[in-house]
C-alpha cells in the first residue's frame, strides 16, 4: 500500500502505511517486514524533503540487515 500510494503521489498516505508495517513488524521480530518498511518510508520522506529523516531510516537499515546478517 506505501509503495501505491508514494507512485500516485500520496506520500502523506504512503507515510502512514510504511508507519502501520513497522508497528506491525516490530514486535513480530520480521526483520523483512521491518526493512521494507524502512525502505518505503524513507522514499516518502525523501519525496516530501525530509532529507535528513529519510537518511536515518537508509541508516537504520543497514543496521538491521548487517546485524542480522548470519553469514
Amino acid at each position: 500500500m506505501s509503495n501505491y500510494s508514494w507512485l500516485v503521489g500520496d506520500h502523506d498516505a504512503a507515510l502512514e502505511a510504511s508507519r502501520r508495517a513497522q508497528v506491525i513488524a516490530e514486535p513480530l521480530g520480521d526483520v523483512s517486514l521491518r526493512v521494507s518498511a524502512n525502505f518505503y518510508l524513507a522514499q516518502a520522506l525523501h519525496s516530501l524533503g525530509e532529507y535528513g529523516r529519510s537518511i536515518e531510516r537508509t541508516r537504520e537499515n543497514v543496521y538491521v540487515v548487517t546485524a542480522t546478517d548470519s553469514t
